[in-house]
């Protein structure tokens, strides 16, 4: 990831932080153009930094989970880190040829160096 995508993904996260938001309420706190912020949060949904609490047609609340706290503490301490996703086997096999299967969705663990 490049220092403009943590940047982001830091005060979407800090967003959050803060209290639980809907993408409408996410956009106005962080200024960020709407289309990102809906494709920020559907990568942090699916990696499990934050969750979806609230669901009615397409309004959605989302809230940052404890893998998020401890995303949002390493990227405040500006520390080196590497996402481990561990992915079940079916959603191997869909990878596509030649993309690394080091990341999968399911269980992800934040280490920080």
């Amino acid at each position: 990831m490049n220092d403009k995508t943590l940047f982001e993904v830091k005060i979407i996260l800090e967003a959050l932080y803060e209290k639980a938001r809907g993408a409408s309420d996410i956009v106005v706190a962080t200024r960020l153009p709407r289309y990102r912020v809906l494709a920020y949060v559907q990568l942090l949904e699916a990696f499990g930094f934050i969750e979806r609490i609230y669901s009615k047609g397409t309004y959605r609340v989302y809230s940052l989970t404890d893998l998020g706290k401890r995303l949002l503490e390493v990227l405040r301490k500006g520390l080196d880190f590497k996402i481990n996703v561990v992915v079940e086997e079916n959603i191997v096999s869909e990878a596509s040829v030649g993309e690394s299967v080091d990341r999968v969705v399911s269980e992800g663990a934040v280490e920080a160096s």
